[in-house]
């Protein structure tokens, strides 16, 4: 058996030439760093991590206001959210085909044909939009343009006497009435909201925040005092988000 000693002779003996040990080149070393250089050229390059809410608070009103014009301006923005409308939600929409089945397994036509008739029924602008202005393959239009064009798309659901003959109801919502600069850590039991939005102490949304605004003033009031909003339970929430990593369906 070959003892330790044996096995370092064999090594001082051993031609080491054919040895390449791994290691990193003093040039991409020195460029690993390179990007942390402080001179004349990057003088006006941050230095320090900026967290997602803060970039949204300084930012996001600015770059919505500027999309908004863009795509009432600008031939190539318009066209862009043109193309999202009908390629996405196309001409007909999201369509309901009832898969029900009776007790010996096969498709119940009358029930599934019932389903589909009230279906089509309720995407009706009268009964789906709770404002009687849109209807369900509008509002999905209405969602696509939000998304494309301000990141975002926010969208309430309403039950109950007041949605109507059928009980059910959407209203769509201005996201910027979310105020993106509205933020608070006093709140209960770890509460705190972003943005506009309200989380639980674990970071889940719960709530949306959103400014009591009168379509006749023609304009927001964006105060951040709490008086001026109005608070819409998650659950009744549909928010398709750019505001960190925030999901309410």
């Amino acid at each position: 058996m070959m003892s330790i000693l044996d096995f370092f002779r064999r090594w001082k003996s051993a031609d080491k030439s054919a040895i390449k040990p791994y290691h990193v080149p003093i040039r991409a070393a020195m460029r690993m760093l390179s990007g942390a250089k402080h001179d004349r050229l990057s003088a006006d390059w941050v230095t320090y991590p900026v967290t997602a809410e803060s970039i949204i608070r300084r930012h996001q009103r600015i770059l919505v206001a500027r999309s908004r014009e863009q795509t009432a301006n600008n031939d190539y923005a318009r066209a862009f959210v043109r193309m999202a409308r009908q390629n996405i939600v196309g001409p007909k929409g999201i369509l309901l085909q009832a898969q029900s089945r009776d007790e010996k397994g096969n498709l119940d036509t009358l029930a599934n044909q019932a389903i589909e008739a009230a279906w089509e029924r309720w995407g009706r602008r009268d009964n789906c939009d709770i404002a009687g202005r849109q209807s369900w393959r509008s509002i999905q239009a209405s969602a696509v343009q939000s998304a494309v064009r301000d990141g975002e798309f926010m969208i309430r659901k309403i039950f109950g006497r007041d949605a109507g003959p059928l009980g059910f109801a959407l209203q769509v919502i201005d996201p910027q009435r979310c105020g993106p600069a509205f933020d608070r850590n006093d709140l209960p039991d770890g509460r705190f909201i972003r943005a506009g939005i309200e989380y639980n102490q674990y970071g889940r949304p719960v709530a949306y925040h959103f400014t009591i605004v009168k379509e006749s003033e023609g304009y927001y009031n964006y105060t951040s005092s709490g008086s001026n909003y109005y608070r819409i339970a998650a659950d009744v929430s549909i928010h398709a988000p750019t505001r960190g990593a925030t999901v309410a369906e």
